[in-house]
């Protein structure tokens, strides 16, 4: 196999990082240019102003941090992502068994706990936003290339797991509880 061969595709260009670096990219800034407006009393319409519910939603977008940042370094660090995308493996286990892009994920939640965290209604449609972007930029690169390397064994990988959202695996319920299983 090349090195070409075993590379994600970013717009015609191999690279083990994949669209990555453009979906950071596009969906951090953003949020820190919210994250500023907001910090210099903009939004002041959307802010929630009961205290209990802003403790909530601080709490929350806590949670959202935190599952991000181990979705991420648990796909980079124990993961061994760039290893395996070097070694033209398809990833199905670990992180992967419960989405399909944990890193991208990992991004998500962060950005998505970072604007929970401003208790701040006008913000909030940004995570659709990124989520949308995310979604188009997989499909037209990295899941495309996937789909053409592995082929029915992807296919049937994205019948059972997310593409961006973490969540639980799906069974094949008539193989689980068939006599044969």
């Amino acid at each position: 196999m090349s090195a070409q061969d075993s590379s994600l595709p970013v717009f015609g260009v191999g690279s083990v990082f994949g669209v990555g670096p453009v979906f950071v990219a596009g969906s951090f800034l953003p949020t820190g240019l919210a994250t500023v407006f907001w910090g210099c009393g903009f939004f002041a319409g959307g802010q929630f102003s009961t205290l209990g519910w802003v403790y909530a939603l601080r709490f929350l977008a806590l949670l959202l941090l935190l599952v991000g940042v181990f979705f991420w370094a648990g796909t980079v660090f124990w993961g061994k992502m760039v290893q395996q995308i070097r070694a033209g493996v398809l990833m199905t286990s670990g992180f992967y068994a419960w989405v399909r892009h944990p890193l991208y994920a990992g991004v998500l939640l962060v950005n998505c706990g970072i604007l929970l965290g401003l208790a701040n209604f006008w913000v909030w449609w940004l995570p659709f936003l990124y989520w949308g972007f995310l979604t188009v930029l997989l499909k037209h690169t990295e899941e495309k290339w996937l789909l053409a390397k592995f082929g029915s064994t992807y296919v049937e990988y994205t019948h059972r797991v997310n593409r961006c959202w973490p969540w639980f695996p799906k069974r094949d319920w008539l193989y689980a509880y068939s006599c044969d299983g």
